[in-house]
């Protein structure tokens, strides 16, 4: 094996496998020592997601194909800069905005994301809870949150304690949408009045209010110092051992009778 190598045949038409499956896409891995791992790591996360399979399929060129399997996976984006906590809004709407203004600034959405979060009313979820989403100009799946500044707001007969702007692009933003669920699960929407950014992520990741994190940074210097290979499993050689009991000798052991 001189190097680590791909390859990726397409055959538009189907070819049929061994267990009757029509394939479109057939990728050869060539790797030295366990670089393959990586390389399927990698593929993994790219077919995941979704419309990839059928477009490597019907891809016309190479230039294409290179480029759908080097596109990077989107990651969802939940932060201290998507989050928009005390804002002075007097309805859901307003908060809405602000928490679609915090994911433009972000860079996750552009103007027309915004655009659609205006022209639609938000979603009352329950127990103080709302919810504004689209997928148009997303650049990136992110989840904003808007809290009031005022404990007591409430629209159309319901309480307002939090707003999620939820920017969704294909199943990308699955995981945001769990946590969404799980604010909800709990019933302590109205303990996210009033927090700073760093309680109100810890809220979100499922940490208590009892939790107290900080962030340090470890130094370990010896890191990048490996250990030579040949003495990983350097162990004693082991010894031979005598052993001489004379059983003739050995009083007999005597054992309690069974009940």
């Amino acid at each position: 094996m001189k190097q680590t190598g791909v390859r990726v045949l397409q055959f538009p038409q189907g070819v049929e496998w061994h267990d009757g499956q029509q394939v479109h896409v057939l990728v050869t891995i060539a790797a030295q020592n366990d670089e393959h791992l990586d390389i399927l790591r990698q593929l993994t996360h790219v077919l995941d997601r979704e419309g990839v399979a059928e477009q490597l399929a019907n891809a016309s060129s190479a230039a294409d194909v290179a480029r759908l399997l080097s596109k990077p996976a989107l990651e969802p984006r939940l932060d201290a800069d998507t989050l928009c906590v005390n804002f002075p809004a007097r309805d859901p709407q307003e908060l809405a905005l602000a928490a679609a203004a915090r994911l433009r600034q972000s860079g996750c959405v552009d103007n027309s994301f915004i655009t659609a979060v205006a022209a639609a009313q938000p979603t009352w979820l329950g127990k103080g809870l709302w919810l504004a989403s689209s997928a148009q100009g997303v650049n990136q799946p992110a989840l904003g949150v808007a809290t009031p500044a005022e404990h007591t707001l409430e629209s159309a007969g319901h309480p307002v304690h939090a707003l999620f702007c939820l920017a969704a692009h294909g199943d990308a933003h699955r995981p945001l949408l769990e946590q969404l669920m799980a604010v909800l699960e709990n019933g302590e929407s109205q303990s996210l009045v009033g927090k700073t950014s760093a309680q109100l992520l810890a809220t979100l990741a499922g940490e208590t209010a009892s939790t107290q994190t900080r962030r340090v940074r470890v130094l370990n210097p010896m890191a990048c110092t490996p250990a030579p290979p040949n003495s990983w499993c350097k162990l004693p050689a082991p010894r031979p051992c005598q052993f001489k009991h004379d059983w003739k000798k050995a009083a007999p052991r005597r054992f309690p009778p069974l009940a």
